[in-house]
């Protein structure tokens, strides 16, 4: 396939995820029609990896919100499906799902909870070892209270990111 086709092809696969997902025409079980759009959107960033204009971001796809919607909850039982079903399909499907699995989750204050948020989930569902949930913005407050406490730092507020990461602003 060449570059041009590339593009043509990830263009037509993101609109139709894309209108599945804003319509929400999720499949409630596993089946092979699951399977045929993780199949796509693994596609999909093989080929938009070559030529994607992020700086677009009035025609920007965020992918990852389409891997949460069509699998949050059920990533375990859909890796399963997949090595049962065992088809060209299912393989591909697999292999966008390892590749996000693989990923090193970067666990500081800001790029842990993106991180989270964007495909850490994914690799929880999978019990991958080693990562854990992100402590939630009250636990985060509660440790660097007790922390600033302990070294005698006063707080005079807290700031916070969209992705759950809080820190205090102390004097």
């Amino acid at each position: 396939m060449t570059k041009t086709q590339k593009k043509k092809e990830a263009k037509r696969i993101e609109k139709r995820l894309r209108t599945r997902m804003e319509n929400r025409t999720n499949v409630k079980t596993l089946c092979p029609t699951l399977v045929s759009w993780i199949a796509d959107w693994t596609r999909h960033r093989e080929y938009r990896l070559e030529d994607y204009d992020y700086n677009d971001r009035a025609n920007f796809w965020n992918e990852s919100d389409f891997l949460c919607w069509a699998l949050q909850g059920r990533t375990k039982a859909f890796v399963d499906y997949c090595k049962e079903l065992n088809t060209s399909e299912a393989r591909k499907a697999l292999e966008g799902v390892q590749e996000v699995y693989d990923y090193k989750w970067p666990h500081n204050s800001i790029g842990g909870y993106w991180f989270y948020h964007k495909y850490g989930w994914l690799q929880l569902e999978l019990e991958k070892p080693g990562e854990r949930r992100p402590q939630s913005p009250m636990e985060q407050q509660e440790l660097i209270e007790k922390t600033l406490k302990k070294a005698n730092i006063k707080i005079k507020g807290w700031t916070g990111d969209a992705w759950g990461g809080v820190r205090a602003i102390t004097e």
